[in-house]
C-alpha cells in the first residue's frame, strides 16, 4: 500500500513539472529559451507622442463633439467664455476644424453675447479668418452685421483680399454711411500696403470715386508715413503729382503731420514747394500746427524766415493762437504780420476774444 502511495505522488509531481517545462518562459532572461517558444509576440503598443504645445490639442480633437451639434456649440462656448487666454488657438483650432457655411452663424451668435470685458477680440479673429477661408464675402457680412465682428474684420478682409482683391472694394462703396466707407476703407488701404505699397499707391490713386480716392490717398499715406524705415522724400515726390487735385489735401496734410515729427524744415520746405492753392494751405496750417506742438521755438524760427510769403498766412494765424493765454503780446505780434488784411482782422478778433473770456 505504501509502494502504492509513493507511485501516485511520483507521478503527480512529474505532472507538474512536465507542465512547467511546457509554459512558455515569456519572461525567462534566457535568449536560448525565448527563442524556443511556439508563440510570436506582438510588438509592444506605445501611446502616441505629442509635442507639449499640441498636447492640449490633440486631446481636444479626440474628444471634440460632432460639428455643429449642441455639444460642440456648448464646447466653443465653454472656451469663449473662460477669461484664460493662454493658448486659446490651441484649444480652438480642433473645434474649428468643423466650421461650415450652415453653422457657421451659430458661432458668430455665441462670441456676439460674449461680454467685452472678457475681450473676445482673439476668438472673433480666429473664427472670421476660418469663415473667410470657407467664404470670404460671407465671413464679411458676417463681421460687419455681428454686433462685436468689427473685432475680426481685419482678419476676414485679408483673406477676403486673396481670394478676390477687388471684391472688398465693390463691396464697400456700396455701404451707406460715410462713416462706415471711411473706417473701412481704412482698412481695405492697409491691407493692401502690406501686400505692396507701390501696387496701393496706383490703386488709391485710380479709384473712380472721388470720396474713396480722397480716403485712399489719406490712409496709404498715412500707413506708409508711420512705418519705422518711412521714406518721406519718395512719398513727397508720389504726391506732388497728384497735389493740384483736391482729393490729395488729406493725404498732403497727413505726410507733413507725420514727417515734421522727423525732420521738420524738409516737412516745411517741400509743403512750401506745393502748387498754390488750397492743398498746399491746408498742408502748411497742419504742418505749423503739428510742429509747433513738438517744439514751438523750431517752428517759430521757420515761419521767421518765411514772413514774406503771403501764403503762409493761413498758418501764421494758427501759431499766433498758441500764445494766447501765455504770452498775449506774442500772440498779437505774430497776428500783426499777417499780410492779408481780412484774415489779419479775423484773427486779432478771435485773439480778442479769447483774452476776454
Amino acid at each position: 500500500m505504501k509502494n502504492v502511495r509513493f507511485m501516485i505522488g511520483l507521478l503527480l509531481v512529474g505532472g507538474f513539472a512536465l507542465l512547467i517545462l511546457r509554459e512558455d518562459p515569456v519572461d525567462s532572461p534566457a535568449v536560448g529559451i525565448q527563442t524556443q517558444s511556439s508563440l510570436s509576440l506582438s510588438p509592444p503598443v506605445h501611446a502616441p507622442f505629442y509635442p507639449k504645445a499640441h498636447a492640449e490639442a490633440a486631446v481636444v480633437k479626440s474628444e471634440s463633439p460632432s460639428p455643429g451639434s449642441p455639444e460642440w456649440l456648448a464646447a466653443l462656448d465653454k472656451i469663449f467664455w473662460n477669461p484664460d487666454h493662454v493658448g486659446l488657438e490651441t484649444r480652438l483650432a480642433p473645434l474649428l476644424d468643423g466650421l461650415t457655411m450652415e453653422n457657421a452663424q451659430s458661432v458668430a451668435d455665441l462670441l456676439d453675447a460674449v461680454s467685452e470685458d472678457l475681450d473676445p477680440a482673439a476668438a472673433w479673429c480666429l473664427f472670421l479668418k476660418r469663415y473667410a477661408g470657407l467664404n470670404g464675402a460671407a465671413a464679411w457680412n458676417c463681421a460687419l452685421q455681428s454686433k462685436n465682428g468689427k473685432h475680426g474684420l481685419l482678419e476676414a478682409l485679408r483673406v477676403w483680399h486673396s481670394q478676390n482683391p477687388t471684391a472688398p472694394q465693390l463691396a464697400i462703396a456700396e455701404v451707406a454711411s460715410v462713416g462706415d466707407r471711411a473706417y473701412l476703407t481704412r482698412w481695405l488701404a492697409q491691407v493692401k500696403m502690406e501686400a505692396s505699397t507701390t501696387s496701393a499707391a496706383s490703386w488709391a490713386s485710380g479709384l473712380e470715386d472721388p470720396e474713396m480716392r480722397q480716403m485712399a490717398m489719406r490712409d496709404v499715406i498715412r500707413t506708409a508715413a508711420r512705418a519705422a524705415d518711412a521714406d518721406f522724400t519718395a512719398w513727397a515726390g508720389w504726391l506732388a503729382s497728384h497735389a493740384t487735385s483736391a482729393d490729395s489735401a488729406p493725404a498732403v496734410s497727413e505726410l507733413v503731420t507725420e514727417w515734421v515729427r522727423k525732420d521738420g524744415v524738409s516737412a516745411g520746405e517741400w509743403a512750401i514747394s506745393l502748387p498754390d492753392g488750397p492743398v498746399r494751405s491746408q498742408a502748411l496750417v497742419n504742418l505749423v500746427g503739428q510742429w509747433a506742438s513738438l517744439d514751438r521755438r523750431a517752428a517759430g524760427n521757420w515761419l521767421n524766415r518765411h514772413l514774406d510769403k503771403g501764403f503762409l498766412d493761413s498758418a501764421v494765424a494758427v501759431y499766433s493762437e498758441l500764445f494766447i493765454h501765455e504770452s498775449p503780446q506774442h500772440a498779437f505780434a505774430w497776428a500783426e504780420s499777417i499780410s492779408d488784411p481780412t484774415l489779419r482782422a479775423a484773427t486779432l478778433m478771435r485773439l480778442n476774444s479769447s483774452i476776454s473770456r
